[in-house]
């Protein structure tokens, strides 16, 4: 593709090319290439890093590939057919979790996976601008009923409080100047109050907070577009009692996925039994009900959830969510704590 202009000045110049390179599997034996060999050499990179795949969902598409291999013994890619698929679906309902049969919800995120790869090696067309054409005719991979699942209990406030009393008996994360204690305090009042995953939560830097909203951008933490968080009067002061030299809101040594098997072992040693109600996203749970009771809309933006409305994203006023997020009920103990600490340490509010 020659474009309008030029490597140098004047008519003897020589005009730019530009090719655009599209990359495609290796066309030389089409009728050899199995399907985990296509995913590898043209899927991964052209559909999942092209689309700026998470990590975890490419992960989730390669365990799908192992599966397909494991069960299937990944014949050639013209050879899978309805039966094929039909098999594969019949060996994952076989499977079990912690010696239970996995969920038909499992079963369809392999059969989806295994689909959209199987897709990309069909023909193009309007619906599948990435086709390859290697196979005329997609085989369909017939997906599974799925039930309604009924909503997790959110966390009542009595268990707030409770919990508020282990977290403050925390021996780690060590944080420089920062009891681990007082650290844990400050994480389960900031996720009472503003309904982070635990994920973005340990990976949200204080860049991320201007004037009195979390700012945060597509890819640190599940969702795929940027979240805009309210952080009340309680949130904050929580924040800032915390705050160090590092970037981070919450200084925390190990990966975000550590996080669990932490709570876990800190709830087991404290001598509670493991509850769901105690777990960080049920904390989530119970900002999302009391925002949803005053105002839905509310709490589709507080949440970070992709089916926000023209309506809130553009025109209304965002005192609302201060508001409402101001008249939020708190644990018993933060109003003492939050008193107690100020004074040990000085604030700087925004």
């Amino acid at each position: 593709m020659s474009v309008g202009t030029s490597s140098g000045v004047g008519p003897e110049a020589t005009p730019l090319t530009l090719r655009l390179v599209r990359h495609e599997p290796d066309r030389a034996d089409p009728a050899a290439m199995t399907l985990a060999e296509f995913f590898r050499s043209y899927a991964q990179r052209n559909f999942l890093a092209a689309r700026q795949a998470k990590p975890r969902n490419v992960e989730q598409y390669r365990e799908s590939m192992r599966l397909w291999q494991q069960y299937t013994g990944d014949p050639p890619l013209p050879a899978i057919d309805q039966e094929q698929l039909t098999a594969f679906s019949l060996a994952l309902q076989q499977r079990t979790w912690r010696g239970k049969a996995i969920d038909n919800r499992t079963v369809n995120k392999h059969l989806k996976s295994v689909q959209t790869v199987l897709r990309l090696a069909g023909p193009r067309g309007e619906r599948n601008r990435l086709g390859c054409g290697l196979l005329a005719e997609v085989p369909y991979a017939a997906l599974l009923p799925e039930s309604r699942r009924r909503p997790k209990p959110p966390a009542l406030l009595a268990e707030v409080e409770a919990a508020w009393d282990v977290m403050g008996e925390a021996v780690e994360p060590r944080v420089h100047g920062i009891r681990a204690g007082q650290w844990g305090r400050a994480l389960w009042l900031v996720l009472w109050n503003t309904g982070l995953r635990i994920d973005a939560a340990l990976r949200a830097e204080w860049r991320m907070v201007e004037d009195r909203w979390l700012v945060v951008p597509a890819g640190c933490g599940k969702t795929r577009h940027e979240s805009w968080i309210w952080l009340n009067e309680p949130a904050l002061r929580a924040l800032q009692l915390i705050r160090t030299a590092s970037p981070k809101l919450f200084s925390w040594p190990w990966d975000p996925r550590h996080w669990h098997k932490f709570r876990r072992t800190l709830f087991a040693i404290e001598g509670h039994p493991e509850r769901s109600t105690w777990k960080t996203h049920a904390l989530r749970r119970a900002l999302a009900t009391y925002l949803a009771r005053h105002n839905p809309a509310v709490a589709d933006l507080m949440l970070g959830h992709s089916g926000r409305s023209i309506l809130l994203d553009h025109y209304v006023d965002p005192s609302i969510v201060a508001d409402l997020m101001g008249r939020r009920e708190q644990p018993r103990q933060a109003a003492e704590w939050l008193g107690r600490q100020s004074g040990q340490r000085q604030l700087t509010l925004f």
